[in-house]
């Protein structure tokens, strides 16, 4: 009966064998099993990548606005460099130039490069500077001004065509500054009427602003805090620079 069986059953096993080779181990099952990722490895990973991507994004912003902090400092160090240079020629620093007097920045300085070159040139780009015709706020509202303007520092000299803003205070003195990484025109030009004369002066509502510290960018507030970073000369009493 045995040898029956096995002349039955034999043949089948072996032709079996034959045509599909040997029954596969263990190790040959699972290999036959992963032939790519199931759908709960895929979203593993994917959770993982975004994980990654929260931690890096922020602290690669926050990265960029520290180094467009150091190069305004930078900038502005140059500036003021310049600028003190011109003063001990001329006692006086230089005013703006701008033909209707209402345009405040370092590109309207001509005086900074001709006919002494105290600078190469004064187009030198504010990397907080709206990219947009936004800057003055008239009655709480923004309102265009120049195309021309846009990118550069704001300046005023208290000495020259700006005096009228503080009629009581003109002394030889610049106040120069960034917008700041929040973008958001600080009105720094009044900084040192307000530290050094009259500190407890009500800042108009329509400036968004408490109390005239807050003109200063401090990044222990925040990195894109509001706030300009500035430089000044000729007021004594103050830092030379302002913010950041």
């Amino acid at each position: 009966m045995d040898n029956r069986i096995g002349g039955m059953i034999g043949p089948s096993l072996s032709r079996r064998r034959f045509r599909h080779g040997p029954l596969p181990g263990k190790e040959g099952l699972l290999n036959m099993k992963k032939h790519g990722f199931t759908l709960i490895e895929l979203l593993i990973v994917v959770a993982i990548i975004a994980i990654l991507a929260a931690i890096a994004v922020p602290n690669f912003l926050e990265a960029q606005v520290r180094s467009k902090v150091a190069r305004v400092k930078a900038d502005l160090r140059s500036l003021a460099t310049a600028l003190e240079a011109y003063m001990t020629d001329y006692n006086d620093y230089p005013d703006y130039k701008h033909p209707d007097g209402n345009y405040a920045f370092i590109q309207y300085l001509p005086d900074l490069t001709t006919p002494v070159a105290y600078l190469t040139s004064v187009t030198i780009r504010d990397p907080f500077s709206p990219d947009r015709l936004t800057a003055a706020v008239q009655g709480g509202h923004m309102v265009p001004y120049d195309t021309t303007w846009i990118g550069s520092f704001h300046y005023v000299t208290y000495s020259g065509r700006w005096r009228g803003n503080h009629p009581d205070y003109n002394p030889k003195g610049y106040v120069m500054n960034s917008w700041g990484p929040a973008r958001i025109h600080c009105f720094m030009e009044h900084y040192p009427y307000l530290a050094i004369v009259n500190p407890n002066h009500q800042l108009p509502s329509q400036w968004n602003i408490p109390h005239y510290l807050d003109m200063l960018y401090d990044p222990t507030n925040g990195t894109r805090s509001r706030g300009g970073i500035g430089r000044q000369g000729g007021f004594p009493g103050i830092p030379e620079t302002l913010g950041g």
